[in-house]
């Protein structure tokens, strides 16, 4: 390098350039070479580190550079080891390219600058406890990229991991509850034992990343060292390693935080464990409203206060995109009007917040891994479904639309609770309807569709609407699981249907094994009127009418 070029570098500190006094902390230089490959703002550029600068102020107490050189010894000596360190701790090593710079005014000392280029990969420093941390220029500063900062580094390159899908810092096997590990992974349907997804490197499926790596221990032998993402299912205490792996449940007496407090607690543990007590605990809160505006014989006079469907959705999807590296909780606060659940982290990036507001958005996962696993166990949809379903189910239930808000350090949904309207008065979107459903189910042939259609006129249904085709040509097992996989399917056709205020009274066309057939009225008679059909001579014939008000006893 030349005086001229040392000219130029010493005009002013910048996102390119950084001066210092002795370098006698070898480790700020090298993050500070590391941050400058990283080229968060992608300006192609790379950047200089200059030793031997000392910096003061002019009168105007700007930034003035004085040129105070380094001694021989002392340049080789943070020349090698600032050549070894870039080599040896950090991932992808580095090679900056180093250069010495006679001072006129003193043959003794000189300048020493190493210059770095802009990378195509994400290198990490490799900390004295063993933590791996990707540090990036922020103007003039170098800073640890999190949060937002490490989302755009991840966007702007490829080998960046997800957070939750690096190795955990200090965390061991050790700290994982086993039994639960295993429990949660027993019930994932997974081809092997629990235990063998444990082991460094394993995968739950070609789309999941390990729970579990390897990483160098001392002195030099591997060691396993769980993920983020292994200690956020299983660790019995998460917080441990992810400040913000906890919920804060708030519960108020009346519509504003203004209120007495009733209840208000913390729960951490493994997620699974944390995210099904909390659903049970919101379950003590979901309560019945009497509808005054239906008389005493109308099915619709009782009505829940909220979907448990919907419930559940907001739930998981706050654990699900939430910001793991933020040491904010997921805070569920319930008033006497609705329920409302935020998570820290704004959308994920790539999210359109305006669709997301409507409920018509696909959002994108924060945290793939975790939501493959979330799937494997039920307890989250597939990406796209959750936001539908929580304003369908809402919509159908309260009446009203649940109010999604991203903004940007946190996502809040809201969940409007029924509100009963005095007799007389009917409220928007609970007109009782007139519509008639018709669920047709088969089992062990071929669909009935046709059939059904043929006998509809006859019955006066021909207006109605089929809501659930249902064909399963094979028999079903006698293996008790088999059994309730196929019964929770048509369940789940079937439950939208039942709590829908359009329609009226349902009718069921159903052929197959006797025993499911009362099921399915057990789930529909308590809601509204049922019409189960027979098959007789061609066609379908009404063979009973179920009614809620029939089968109450009276005192």
């Amino acid at each position: 390098m030349s005086p001229l070029d040392l000219d130029r570098l010493l005009r002013q500190e910048d996102a390119h350039v950084e001066w210092k006094r002795r370098a006698a902390d070898i480790e700020d230089v090298v993050k500070t070479l590391s941050a400058f490959a990283n080229d968060l703002a992608g300006s192609g550029t790379g950047g200089w580190v200059v030793c031997g600068i000392e910096e003061g102020r002019d009168e105007h107490g700007f930034a003035l550079p004085r040129r105070v050189g380094l001694a021989a010894r002392r340049l080789q000596e943070i020349k090698g080891k600032v050549l070894a360190w870039c080599r040896e701790r950090v991932s992808p090593p580095l090679l900056p390219v180093a250069d010495e710079i006679s001072l006129a005014e003193d043959p003794s000392r000189r300048i020493l600058t190493f210059y770095i280029s802009s990378s195509l990969h994400a290198h990490t420093f490799r900390e004295q406890d063993g933590s791996t941390r990707y540090w990036v220029r922020h103007g003039s500063e170098t800073v640890e990229a999190r949060g937002e900062l490490l989302r755009t580094l991840q966007q702007g390159k490829t080998d960046v991991p997800p957070f939750l899908q690096r190795p955990c810092p200090g965390a061991t096997l050790a700290d994982l509850d086993l039994f639960a590990a295993e429990s949660f992974l027993g019930r994932a349907d997974l081809p092997q034992p629990p235990g063998e997804y444990l082991k460094p490197g394993a995968r739950l499926d070609a789309f999941s990343h390990p729970l579990v790596v390897s990483q160098a221990g001392s002195p030099g032998e591997p060691r396993p060292v769980p993920t983020y993402l292994a200690v956020l299912l299983f660790c019995r205490e998460p917080t441990r390693f992810l400040p913000g792996a906890y919920t804060v449940f708030s519960v108020y007496d009346g519509v504003s935080r203004t209120e007495t407090h009733s209840t208000r607690f913390q729960a951490t543990g493994p997620l699974p464990s944390l995210i099904r007590d909390l659903i049970d605990r919101l379950q003590l809160y979901m309560g019945t409203s009497i509808d005054k505006s239906a008389s005493a014989v109308e099915i619709q006079q009782n009505r829940p206060r909220y979907s448990l469907k919907a419930l559940q959705e907001a739930v998981v999807n706050a654990f699900a995109h939430r910001d793991y590296e933020s040491h904010e909780p997921v805070r569920v606060t319930v008033f006497s009007d609705r329920i409302e659940i935020v998570s820290p982290g704004g959308p994920s990036p790539g999210s359109d917040p305006d669709r997301l507001r409507k409920g018509d958005a696909q959002p994108l996962w924060r945290n793939p891994s975790l939501a493959s696993f979330l799937l494997k166990l039920q307890l989250a949809q597939a990406v796209g479904q959750g936001l539908g379903t929580i304003f369908r189910e809402t919509l159908a239930t309260a009446g009203r639309e649940p109010e999604i808000l991203p903004g940007t350090n946190s996502f809040e949904v809201t969940l409007p609770a029924f509100q009963p309207s005095p007799r007389g008065e009917r409220k928007p979107g609970f007109e009782e309807g007139d519509r008639q459903g018709l669920l047709l189910i088969s089992i062990g042939g071929k669909s009935i569709r046709s059939v059904v259609e043929h006998s509809m006129p006859e019955h006066g249904l021909a207006d109605a609407e089929i809501l659930v085709d249902f064909t399963l040509s094979e028999y079903v097992s006698p293996d008790v699981q088999h059994w309730e996989a196929e019964a929770a399917r048509i369940r789940d056709q079937i439950r939208d249907w039942v709590e829908d205020p359009r329609f009226s009274r349902l009718h069921l066309f159903y052929r197959g094994p006797v025993v499911i057939a009362p099921l399915l009225g057990a789930l529909i008679v308590p809601a509204k009127p049922l019409v189960v059909y027979h098959y007789e001579d061609g066609q379908y014939r009404p063979a009973c009418t179920f009614d809620r008000r029939f089968l109450i006893g009276k005192d």
